[in-house]
């Protein structure tokens, strides 16, 4: 993956501003709130796979509020965002639902009102999932938003095995085979989701 920005980079006193700045260029416009602005750390790294924007975060402990008011401010309404937790632990709230991701787990999000929280450093992998593909296998995604496909759930785990080397691998990998890897995570996901909701039943 190639890094977009570092706040290692940057002076410490306009670090925090420009990951602010950072995030809201390549993922969507949020509201971020550091737990320490001042001691603010951030590594933000990106993969374009086939048609899915991959991004990887690093950062210290931190919450992202997406708002009526930041959503109307972007146009990504034909993906949802799927995070998988590397390091570190995310609280994940939409829909009047509540849910802990620990390493190893995934989260899926829309593009709704949405609140993630880290209490400390933590590493995730966000993947731009379509939304067409997710909705036609799984029906209206109010049914899984802010579910955790836990680390115990076997489909999980080869979810995040199989991004996980995706992104390692990806610059090698003719086009027309990088659009099939992708189509592959994301079948994979959609069994893992399916799984999810099939226990949640």
């Amino acid at each position: 993956m190639r890094t977009l920005f570092s706040t290692a980079d940057e002076e410490p006193k306009n670090s925090f501003r420009r990951w602010r700045e950072t995030v809201f260029e390549r993922i969507v416009p949020v509201e971020l709130t550091a737990a320490n602005p001042e001691a603010f750390q951030g590594t933000m790294e990106a993969a374009e796979i086939g048609p899915l924007s991959i991004t990887r975060l690093t950062q210290s402990a931190i919450q992202t509020e997406a708002t009526a008011e930041t959503i109307r401010r972007h146009g990504k309404h034909d993906t949802l965002n799927v995070a998988l937790v590397l390091s570190g632990e995310v609280a994940s709230s939409q829909d009047d639902r509540t849910a802990i991701q620990r390493a190893g787990e995934i989260v899926v999000l829309d593009r709704r009102p949405a609140i993630m929280t880290t209490r400390t450093d933590s590493q995730t992998l966000f993947i731009e999932a379509p939304r067409e593909r997710l909705e036609r296998a799984l029906g209206s995604t109010r049914r899984y938003t802010a579910l955790t496909l836990g680390a115990d759930q076997a489909s999980t785990s080869l979810v995040t095995t199989f991004f996980n080397q995706l992104v390692r691998t990806y610059a090698g990998l003719p086009s027309d085979t990088a659009d099939q890897m992708a189509t592959i995570g994301i079948d994979l996901l959609i069994a893992g989701i399916a799984e999810r909701l099939a226990r949640e039943t």
